[in-house]
């Protein structure tokens, strides 16, 4: 639970960052493991106004361990 807690501060940290200089998107590398993480970020994803759309979709770089986020001003 701590570990998640402060994997979730630093992704709400780095998200605010983004929308403080109003970058278009923003890669989210959270792992693949049990998914938990990646569930957590989506909810929190779901809530916030400036998102367009999220997709977690397998890349070279990163496989199914990132989520792309696109952000809308």
């Amino acid at each position: 639970f701590e570990i998640l807690t402060i994997q979730l501060k630093e992704f709400e940290k780095f998200y605010e960052l983004a929308v403080a200089h109003y970058q278009p998107t923003l890669t989210v590398i959270h792992g693949v493991g049990t998914g938990k993480l990646r569930e957590e970020i989506h909810a929190i994803l779901n809530t916030k106004r400036e998102v367009k759309s999220f997709i977690n979709q397998y890349t070279a770089a990163y496989g199914y361990g990132a989520t792309e986020i696109y952000l809308k001003y």
